[in-house]
């Protein structure tokens, strides 16, 4: 009897991760669960619902999508999926189910547009795909992902259209490193937490990415540099940290990722990454795996709301007996500003030590305190 009892069993085991969600315009009126630990499953667990059922007016769960032109000199974008009830975030960033788009045109200029889902969203995750589809009057948005069998690599398209926005195109990014959690590679019974109770999961640490968009009459068409990661939380973002530093860069066979912030407690987490050439380097989150200090005019630190933007900023990734890979990068562009939370584009150049390379990167500083 035992091959009949088994065959079952491995049928189940392979089909294991199939879900779907839908996400109503409307907050949940209840209590919610935050997924802080992974799960066993392919991209679809990865890169799904993690706030459960849905975000209740102090939870948030977000996908983020950016990319950074290497053929033109100052063009970038980013897209952010969102949901977020009307006490999660900060006063700039409150609402039910938003498609929130911003950039920088070729001239250097910025752009920032968006629209609510207000018919909600449905997602489906599955073992290696997840696909999510967000809509309101006049607007459609979505993504999707799934995993190239080739080296377990994310591809992901996300698609605009919306005629009150005036938007309309694709950004597509293809992974040139496997997802991974702030300190571990993808596996299961790994911590999501970057910070206490503050979930990430980064689906594509760095892609080659192609755009091709028209937002209110003008295109933007490129090709550079991308990333996609996602944040989520049962509790509002003043509850979990007073400031952090986050940014990814790719500097020449190098790509890196970095998170340093404090929490409202005064401890420090930090989560650094590096890979060459694909190949993973580092996924660390000692308390000397990114360090990141700003430096030049508006420097202070910690940095305070008050605080400009920093001329440039330094980042450290101590990686034990391989030495330590400091990144310098200039601040060239300011690419959204919510008071409390600006976002960076500039070059950058780094390496270990021996080295110099050259790149690009993209930053953040949020400071709630």
């Amino acid at each position: 009897m035992a091959p009949y009892v088994l065959l079952p069993l491995l049928l189940h085991v392979a089909m294991a991760y199939n879900n779907v969600y839908h996400v109503p315009a409307q907050q949940w009126n209840s209590s919610v669960s935050s997924e802080l630990q992974s799960i066993q499953g392919g991209l679809g667990a990865f890169d799904h619902q993690k706030i459960l059922p849905y975000t209740n007016s102090t939870s948030f769960d977000w996908w983020y999508f950016d990319a950074v032109s290497t053929s033109s000199e100052n063009e970038s974008i980013v897209i952010n999926f969102l949901e977020a009830g009307d006490h999660a975030l900060t006063p700039q960033m409150s609402g039910s189910m938003i498609i929130s788009i911003a950039g920088t045109f070729k001239n250097g200029t910025s752009y920032s547009s968006g629209g609510l889902a207000s018919y909600g969203a449905n997602i489906t995750a599955r073992d290696e795909s997840i696909t999510s589809q967000w809509e309101g009057p006049g607007m459609n948005a979505a993504f999707e992902g799934y995993l190239n069998p080739d080296g377990g690599k994310a591809f992901y398209d996300v698609t605009l259209d919306s005629l009150i926005a005036g938007i309309s195109g694709s950004l597509s990014l293809r992974a040139r490193v496997p997802p991974r959690y702030p300190c571990d590679p993808n596996v299961p019974g790994a911590t999501e937490e970057v910070s206490p109770r503050l979930g990430w999961a980064n689906a594509v640490p760095d892609a080659d990415a192609t755009v091709d968009l028209v937002i209110g009459g003008e295109h933007i068409q490129f090709t550079g540099n991308g990333y996609h990661d996602k944040n989520w939380a049962d509790r509002p973002f003043t509850e979990l940290l007073d400031f952090w530093y986050w940014g990814r860069a790719r500097i020449g066979p190098y790509s890196l990722v970095w998170f340093d912030l404090k929490a409202p407690d005064g401890e420090h987490h930090q989560s650094g990454y590096i890979s060459k050439d694909g190949e993973d380097i580092s996924i660390s989150c000692t308390n000397t795996s990114a360090t990141v200090m700003p430096w030049g005019a508006n420097s202070e630190y910690p940095p305070k709301p008050t605080t400009g933007p920093p001329e440039g900023i330094t980042i450290s990734f101590d990686v034990g007996e391989k030495g330590v890979f400091v990144a310098n990068i200039t601040t060239q562009l300011l690419l959204a500003d919510y008071h409390t939370y600006q976002r960076y584009i500039g070059p950058a150049s780094g390496g270990f030590e021996g080295e110099t390379f050259s790149g690009k990167a993209l930053y953040e500083v949020m400071q709630l305190a």
